[in-house]
């Protein structure tokens, strides 16, 4: 926890959900809406806790989710893996800026 915690810095935490989706290594350009392999729930929300223990503590001043339902085999994968982030950060739609 040190290492995230240096003086008189800010921290700003960078996820891409993307990294949950397996094919997003292999043929990105064939994986839209097709056959998404994706990690489990428990593998995702087990991954997404840690981070969010470090916000618990205060860790990180921001807080940036990049998806793409390009790189995640398509719309709906992408909003599965987005909607777990939710759940973990216990965050309403209304607490964040979709853009």
């Amino acid at each position: 926890m040190e290492f995230f915690r240096p003086e008189n810095q800010s921290l700003v935490l960078d996820l891409d959900l993307d990294f949950f989706n397996l094919h997003a290594y292999h043929n990105i350009e064939n994986n839209f809406n097709g056959n998404p392999y994706r990690y489990s729930d428990e593998y995702i929300k087990r991954h997404l806790n840690r981070f969010k223990q470090y916000d618990d503590e205060g860790a990180w001043d921001l807080i940036t989710v990049c998806i793409s339902s390009e790189h995640c085999g398509g719309y709906q994968t992408a909003q599965e893996i987005f909607d777990l982030f939710l759940e973990i950060f216990e965050l309403k739609e209304e607490e964040y800026y979709n853009w």
